[in-house]
């Protein structure tokens, strides 16, 4: 009797499996290589798109929030309402004044005055219609 011959099905490959092979191939090629840390602006970028994004939505609506909030606990003291861009130029002040007690040496304030630069760019951005919200 002749043995039964196995029979060996092709694998075929879908754009999954070359992407996990690509990025398999890209992680053993980028391990002898020495990682170089995030740059601040990397950082600032990936929190405002990342987790604050995630945790608080869109900047333009997330900011209005916090403007009305300003705006209702100052009533007293304003000639106008706050913003949301205004909002973003506050913080960016809030941070600057701690940079100030810490000399410039807090790297965090730093991502975070770059974050809400990139917040008040989106802000101005949606305001004029030059962009989605939440982009």
């Amino acid at each position: 009797m002749s043995k039964p011959k196995a029979t060996v099905t092709p694998v075929r490959r879908t754009n999954g499996a070359k992407k996990a092979v690509a990025a398999a191939v890209e992680q053993a090629t980028n391990a002898a290589a020495p990682q170089k840390p995030p740059t601040l602006l990397q950082l600032a970028h990936a929190a405002v798109h990342g987790s604050r994004q995630e945790n608080y939505g869109d900047q333009l609506a997330n900011f209005q929030r916090i403007a009305d909030r300003m705006t209702l606990t100052l009533q007293e003291k304003l000639v106008e309402p706050i913003t949301a861009l205004d909002v973003a130029m506050l913080m960016v002040d809030v941070k600057m004044g701690r940079l100030t007690h810490t000399g410039g040496t807090h790297r965090d304030s730093w991502i975070d005055v770059a974050g809400y630069a990139e917040c008040a760019d989106i802000i101005r951005q949606a305001q004029a219609g030059e962009m989605a919200v939440g982009s």
